[in-house]
């Protein structure tokens, strides 16, 4: 399998390759996300990302939807401009032909390096910001639960924070503050290139064809003084929230845990699968009644350069069924705590997580990009920790798994509870 290659220019910019002559994915990243929003300013990341790809010096914003649409399709198709809790990136999913690219990537370098901030593009994605803050945001309860679970975990830290906005701080955002968020974070040291198809040389060539020349600038620092990166609960924090409407009562129970570069990083992705394994074989395949039940169990682990979670989630038409399997969770939590796990089970998981690794490398670029994105933005710009995942892997065990569902599995927690108003 190999690795992705990667190199600096002289300015600070890092870029990324990885030779496929099949499929082609490229981009621009910023470490700058939700994370990253100034105090007061919850949706700053997330606006400045929907403006600046409106139009660029070169195209109108006719002309850039139409290259889009061209090569992308829709919105939801093949492109890959995303804000997440650390990162904004500009770039396109898998394109069959390298052409494509080479079209596409200077428009999103464009869009990076020569920002344009019209008022009234601002004015008119405020509008379409504030309507995915409702379409994927609150009305979609899977990403409801994990906001408020963030929100919940963490009082400073700014993992708190929601990805699309808060709606009355993005109101109040002006064209002046989002310049200067240009021109804090959108610098070669805090910028890097994604090609994944041309060769090394060719994705250097890029990466110095349309920033080689943009001045070095210092790496901008997080307000942010990293006292809360892993809460210290002294009691379980029950949230509760009605929501008229709707028809399942939705269940979460999260813990905190170290960050993204933590040495259990593997050890928790193994536990969450284990977890996730047995919860869905109670709740869902031993239940015998039809008036109850669950869909699937979720246990996810989230994680960045200022956090760590893990935490279950499922819903239920029956409130009672909820809280009979509230205490299975508990239950299942505790028999980890005691037991060690089963070969079989520890050996399928890690069976599972090394396939989708192995699958980014070849075969599915745009998970890879994910992965380097992730990586890059979360202290491990050169990719050691990336590349050595399958040894890491390979070294959790039974005694690993036990150890860190004690250490991490305590009598204090975040239970999230809502129910049809």
């Amino acid at each position: 399998m190999k690795p992705v290659s990667t190199d600096v220019l002289k300015n600070g910019l890092r870029f990324y390759s990885h030779y496929d002559q099949v499929a082609h994915v490229s981009g621009i990243g910023i470490r700058g996300g939700s994370i990253h929003d100034p105090k007061g300013k919850r949706g700053m990341a997330h606006l400045v990302e929907h403006v600046i790809t409106s139009r660029t010096k070169e195209l109108s914003d006719f002309e850039v939807d139409l290259l889009f649409w061209r090569y992308m399709g829709g919105p939801d198709k093949d492109r890959k401009i995303q804000t997440d809790r650390f990162s904004t990136f500009y770039g396109h999913g898998t394109l069959h032909r390298k052409n494509f690219m080479l079209q596409c990537f200077p428009v999103f370098a464009s869009m990076v390096r020569h920002s344009i901030i019209d008022p009234n593009d601002v004015l008119s994605e405020k509008g379409a910001v504030r309507e995915e803050y409702f379409l994927r945001g609150v009305d979609w309860l899977p990403m409801f639960v994990d906001d408020l679970m963030h929100e919940s975990m963490y009082e400073k830290n700014p993992a708190r924070n929601r990805i699309d906005c808060e709606p009355e701080e993005l109101k109040s955002i002006t064209v002046n503050e989002m310049k200067d968020f240009l021109r804090k974070y959108y610098v070669p040291n805090n910028m890097f290139v994604i090609v994944l198809g041309p060769s090394h040389e060719d994705a250097k060539r890029m990466a110095q064809k349309y920033f080689g020349d943009m001045a070095s600038r210092p790496v901008p620092r997080l307000d942010y003084d990293f006292n809360e990166d892993m809460p210290a609960l002294t009691a379980p924090k029950i949230v509760e929230v009605s929501r008229p409407g709707i028809h399942q009562h939705h269940f979460a129970l999260g813990f905190p845990t170290e960050k993204y570069l933590t040495k259990d990083a593997e050890t928790l992705d193994v536990l969450s699968q284990i977890l996730e394994f047995r919860l869905y074989r109670r709740l869902r395949s031993e239940n015998r009644d039809p008036e109850k039940g669950v869909y699937r169990v979720d246990v996810s682990t989230s994680r960045s350069f200022v956090h760590g979670l893990i935490y279950v989630y499922f819903a239920s038409s029956s409130g009672e069924f909820v809280e009979q399997s509230k205490l299975s969770v508990l239950d299942e939590l505790e028999k980890l705590k005691r037991e060690k796990v089963l070969s079989e089970e520890l050996n399928s998981m890690k069976t599972r997580l090394d396939a989708e690794y192995r699958e980014a490398f070849s075969g599915a670029p745009e998970d890879l990009a994910d992965l380097i994105i992730t990586a890059s933005c979360n202290g491990d710009e050169k990719l050691e920790h990336l590349h050595s995942f399958k040894e890491r892997l390979r070294r959790v065990t039974r005694k690993k798994i036990l150890d860190a569902a004690n250490k991490y599995f305590t009598a204090n927690y975040v239970q999230i509870s809502i129910a049809p108003g």
